[in-house]
């Protein structure tokens, strides 16, 4: 028999827990635009803990994969922008922040594209203002389902906050990405442009 590599494996149970979100996703969009709540409620809690259980037991029994370190940030981003369309779609979320929302990891994803297809980056870690911004998303979609189906003042309250600390974060976190992707420009083409000049300093 054939032996795997560690860091070439898919079928492992972290991974089976990030597909887990995948899996949800279709169940907890249906539930939002149904405005069927609870239930979208109730699988994004699953979503949370699965979300946990992955990273935790890829680091405990040592099961990190370069699927699973794909598969992961997808999933999130996913989940994230599918269910601010939707919250927007069922008017629970204004449309504007939705839009800031979607336009980031848009503008992200193609960015990502661009550099891969015409440099030779190809990692393309979040910064901690863009993982504050994901967990801030995160915070405000479960804020307005539980406004949604508890109804009391405080997850009133929590949603309105966290309806303005995302925007902000969004902006925030998508001019650092820019920087931090001008940077990474910037170093790569030193080496080339101090290679061009040694070659022509011997012509």
């Amino acid at each position: 028999m054939k032996f795997v590599p560690r860091s070439r494996r898919i079928l492992t149970i972290p991974n089976a827990f990030t597909m887990l979100r995948v899996v949800l996703l279709p169940a907890i969009l249906w539930c939002i635009l149904e405005e069927r709540f609870d239930w979208a409620l109730w699988m994004m809690g699953v979503c949370g803990i699965s979300d946990f259980l992955d990273g935790y037991l890829a680091r405990r029994w040592k099961q990190r994969s370069r699927f699973g370190m794909v598969l992961d940030p997808i999933a999130d981003k996913l989940l994230l922008s599918s269910c601010f369309l939707t919250l927007a779609m069922s008017a629970q979320i204004s449309w504007w922040v939705s839009g800031l929302v979607l336009a980031r990891d848009a503008g992200i994803i193609v960015t990502a594209v661009v550099l891969v297809l015409t440099t030779n980056l190809r990692q393309f870690p979040p910064s901690a203002v863009g993982k504050l911004n994901t967990v801030v998303q995160l915070a405000a979609i479960y804020a307005v389902l539980l406004d949604v189906v508890y109804r009391g003042w405080l997850w009133h309250y929590f949603r309105v906050g966290l309806m303005w600390l995302t925007p902000a974060l969004v902006m925030a976190s998508g001019c650092q990405y820019a920087w931090l992707m001008i940077k990474k420009l910037s170093r790569e083409r030193k080496p080339l442009e101090e290679l061009d000049q040694d070659e022509n300093g011997k012509r």
